[in-house]
C-alpha cells in the first residue's frame, strides 16, 4: 500500500468519526417541548417558582444547555443564548432561563437538580 493511500484512508477514518460524533450529538440533544399557551405559560408558572442563585451544579447545567442549543437549536431560532436566571419548580426541578439574542425571545430549559439532567427545552416568545 502506498503512502498516499494510507493517508487517504486515515483522513477518511477521521472524517467518518467526526460525522458519527456529530450525528450522535444531534440525536442526543435535549428534546423540544411545544408549549400550548407559550405566551401565558411563564406567567402561570411564576406563582410556583422561586428564583435561586446558580451553584456549581447549576452552572454546569447552564453550560450544558448552551452547548446543546449550539448543536440543536429550536427550529428557525439559531442565535447565542445568554443566561438570565434560574428558578426552582416542584418537586425538585429547575428552569434555566435564557435570552435568545437575535430574536428577543426567551428559551427555557427544565432540568433535575438531583442528577443535573436537562429534560426539555421550549421557546417562550415575547
Amino acid at each position: 500500500m502506498t503512502r498516499s493511500r494510507k493517508i487517504t484512508i486515515a483522513v477518511a477514518a477521521v472524517l467518518g468519526l467526526l460525522l458519527v460524533g456529530l450525528v450522535w450529538l444531534r440525536l442526543s440533544a435535549v428534546p423540544v417541548r411545544e408549549l400550548q399557551y407559550a405566551g401565558t405559560w411563564m406567567q402561570s408558572e411564576r406563582g410556583r417558582t422561586t428564583e435561586i442563585t446558580a451553584d456549581a451544579a447549576i452552572t454546569r447545567m447552564i453550560h450544558q444547555a448552551q452547548r446543546d442549543y449550539f448543536i440543536a437549536p429550536l427550529p428557525r431560532r439559531r442565535a447565542p443564548l445568554v443566561y438570565i436566571r434560574t428558578e426552582t419548580v416542584p418537586p425538585n426541578d429547575i428552569y434555566l432561563i435564557f435570552w435568545l439574542t437575535d430574536y428577543h425571545d426567551i428559551v427555557v430549559y427544565r432540568g433535575t437538580r438531583e442528577d443535573g439532567r436537562l429534560l426539555w427545552k421550549a421557546l417562550w416568545a415575547q
